[in-house]
């Protein structure tokens, strides 16, 4: 069985105290899992693990039972995942992280296991920019923008201490936009939003107010007849709901009050 170092390593205690001195351990086949040494019940010095096939998972130094110095983890193909440099136990220094295959998935930079300010890009597995932006005081700041893996842009807009701030746009991965809103302190800023069908037409329209819905809500078919209307007060349904077909013929009818239902639900016939 395969344990990860960083997830479930577990201390033997023995009837005559803590563990201290070099250890090894095998799995069934007899390839070693993993080997290093305890020092007052605490992992000290050069630590490995091992796959079952031989092939090495993690490399690490600890200090008093702490990661301490170079790290670096592979996958079992031999490619290199993770390389970093620990500090007391937390990142410290330059941290890459890869795919199976060898790209790059990110490259951060951490000071006492916090990321430093700047610029930080991600990848998808081919090799194509997954995302950019900047950080400050480990929250995002700025423009970003993220992207879909063929290359299109799937996100655009600016955070603010972390959050969502000012207009946003979301787009499918054939180019078209799925959704276009503007946000204050991360949530949508009163005023209409809108979504979009992969075709590119219209799918839902309304508004929002103190980040709710407020006012007049519409859906539509993607043939771009209306699919339904309904009204929304402080974030709940209320007033008349009516739902149609793609050919424009009604089909339900309904009454809201404060979210809930009031009244008949009527279909068409009725």
């Amino acid at each position: 069985m395969k344990r990860s170092l960083l997830f479930a390593l577990t201390l033997i205690a023995v009837a005559c105290g803590p563990p201290d001195g070099p250890f090894e351990e095998y799995y069934d086949n007899g390839q070693l899992e993993e080997k290093g040494a305890y020092k007052d019940g605490e992992l000290d010095g050069p630590y490995e693990q091992y796959y079952d096939n031989g092939q090495l998972i993690e490399k690490a130094i600890f200090k008093d039972g702490e990661l301490e110095g170079p790290y670096e983890s592979y996958f079992e193909n031999g490619q290199l995942r993770n390389k970093t440099t620990y500090t007391a136990g937390e990142y410290e220094g330059v941290r890459e992280v890869y795919f199976a295959n060898g790209q790059v998935r990110h490259i951060q930079v951490y000071r006492a296991g916090v990321r430093e300010d700047g610029r930080v890009d991600t990848y998808w597995e081919n090799g194509q920019l997954e995302s950019t932006g900047l950080f400050k005081d480990a929250k995002r700041e700025g423009p970003y923008e993220s992207y879909h893996e063929n290359g299109q842009l799937d996100e655009k807009g600016t955070h603010k201490d972390g959050e969502r701030e000012g207009p946003w746009e979301k787009y499918y991965d054939n180019g078209q936009l799925l959704q276009k809103a503007s946000y204050k302190d991360g949530v949508p800023e009163d005023g209409p939003f809108e979504l979009y069908f992969y075709s590119g037409q219209l799918m839902q329209k309304g508004s929002y107010k103190d980040g709710e819905f407020e006012g007049l809500f519409e859906g539509y078919h993607e043939n771009g007849q209306l699919a339904y209307a309904e009204r929304w007060k402080d974030g709940l349904q209320d007033g008349t709901f009516v739902r149609y077909y793609p050919n424009g013929q009604m089909s339900h009818r309904a009454n809201f009050k404060d979210g809930e239902q009031c009244g008949e639900w009527f279909e068409e016939g009725d």
